[in-house]
Formats: structure tokens, sequence, C-alpha cells
């Protein structure tokens, strides 16, 4: 039809803004949250609130290591 616009940005480059904008939310959560692992502040949450904060955490620097950060 020749009125077919070509698309912004490749397959690749949008696999790859994806990736990076979520590296970028992994390490946010990460700095976000430090403070909550501090003894003084741990100590006043409660037991599922520990474990949900250690395994967030944990999930966010396994998907960092996992994209070679």
């Amino acid at each position: 039809d020749g009125n077919t616009p070509e698309p912004e940005f490749t397959e690749e480059e949008l696999a790859q803004q994806e990736l990076e904008a979520k590296i970028a939310e992994a390490k946010a959560y990460l700095e976000s949250t430090d403070f909550k692992m501090t003894v003084d502040y741990y100590a006043t949450m409660t037991a599922e609130q520990q474990e949900e904060l250690s395994t967030k955490r944990a999930e966010a620097r396994a998907f960092l290591k996992e994209n070679g950060l």
C-alpha cells in the first residue's frame, strides 16, 4: 500500500529497552529497601513482612546477576 510506516524500533531494540527497564526497576527496588534491612528496622517487621522483603530482594539480586550485573 506504501503508506505503512516503518517500525520505529526493531524487535531486538524493543527487547533491550524492556530488559533495561526491568534492570532499572530491580536496582531501584533494592536501593529503596536497603534501609529496611538494618537491624533496628527489620526487627519491627512481622515474620511475614521479613520473609516477603527477603524473598523479593533475593529475586531482584538474582535477576541482576543473571543479566551480568
